[in-house]
């Protein structure tokens, strides 16, 4: 499933209030994935599955396992035992990989094995929506925010709320709750 930009941009807005809600409580998510951003029919956006999510006792402490899902992993957690660990940035990384899985049906790496996957990643590299030409200025500039290789220069989730491309989101997921509910009836 493809979605518009407004609705990845919903999506996108609910997921950011979350995660500046527990970044701002010392926590780290860690598995932010499709499957774990959870959307009702009626718009309600909820995080979900906090197994291996992990308090951190300052807010620049750094973890250094490696876990989570290959396909949403930033490059700081594949590589975290050589470089030093990583903070809560990792997930700013998994909601650009999120909406570019929104935009485009699949993740980055998407057909290959999750060990295959890793290895890519470790290499850093430039993460970009395939067709850029089919998406505003403003969301191919927000997904560029949110995978920059360099974790320091990726906005916190906080900040990425005044981003330009959620500045004109609507409050609701679904546009025409008519058309929704037709559909819904097919």
């Amino acid at each position: 499933v493809r979605m518009t930009e407004a609705q990845i941009g919903y999506v996108a807005i609910e997921t950011l209030k979350g995660l500046a809600y527990i970044h701002s409580r010392h926590r780290i998510h860690r598995d932010i994935k499709s499957d774990n951003v959870l959307g009702s029919r009626d718009g309600v956006i909820k995080l979900a599955d906090f197994g291996i999510s992990r308090r951190i006792t300052d807010a620049d402490a750094r973890m250094g396992t490696m876990i989570g899902t290959p396909h949403y992993l930033a490059p700081e957690v594949v590589l975290a035992e050589n470089e030093g660990g990583y903070t809560s940035k990792v997930d700013i990384w998994s909601v650009g990989m999120v909406c570019i899985e929104m935009a485009e049906g699949k993740p980055p790496f998407h057909d290959l094995v999750p060990m295959r996957v890793l290895l890519e990643i470790s290499k850093k590299p430039k993460i970009e929506l395939a067709d850029k030409s089919r998406w505003s200025a403003e969301f191919n500039n927000f997904v560029a925010a949110c995978v920059r290789i360099e974790p320091d220069d990726r906005p916190s989730a906080k900040v990425l709320l005044d981003h330009a491309f959620l500045a004109g989101v609507k409050p609701t997921f679904i546009e025409d709750k008519d058309v929704a509910a037709k559909a819904a009836k097919e």
